[in-house]
């Protein structure tokens, strides 16, 4: 494979997480600035085939309403446990857009893109800069 097309990978690939880890960090931070606050309980955790727990948590609305919801990031080890009282940050407009107020659930994964963002565009550089010296030598002899 041509490394000139290995470049244009790497490097729109870069752009791609990059856009994601963007939109991501985007939505943590209108829910943060925007949403309603309140607390929960972990009522109990919900094991994915892969492992990781997921929280479902019971909490009331501005409303007055009850949820019960499945949280949208699990882990392994389980970041909550059954019983423990969380906060939750959730959109007034749309109850159902909720999450748990923690590092995990509003950054984990703008940082995940963001770091596998930056290190595409990092391989694309250093491969350029290769390529670049290949064909400087290349013309030299």
């Amino acid at each position: 494979m041509n490394n000139k097309w290995v470049v244009i990978f790497l490097g729109l690939m870069s752009v791609v997480f990059g856009t994601i880890a963007v939109i991501t960090y985007n939505h943590s931070q209108k829910l943060l600035a925007e949403g309603m606050t309140t607390t929960g309980t972990v009522v109990r955790l919900e094991n994915s085939a892969k492992g990781a727990s997921y929280p479902v948590v019971r909490f009331k609305i501005s409303t007055g309403e009850e949820l019960v919801e499945r949280g949208k990031v699990g882990s392994s080890p389980p970041e909550h446990r059954q019983g423990e009282t969380v906060a939750i940050i959730y959109d007034k407009n749309n109850p159902k857009n909720w999450c748990i107020h923690s590092w995990l659930n509003l950054y984990f994964l703008p940082t995940m893109f963001g770091a596998a963002g930056s290190a595409l565009m990092f391989a694309s550089i250093v491969v350029g800069i290769f390529s670049m010296g290949r064909l400087r030598s290349r013309k030299s002899i």
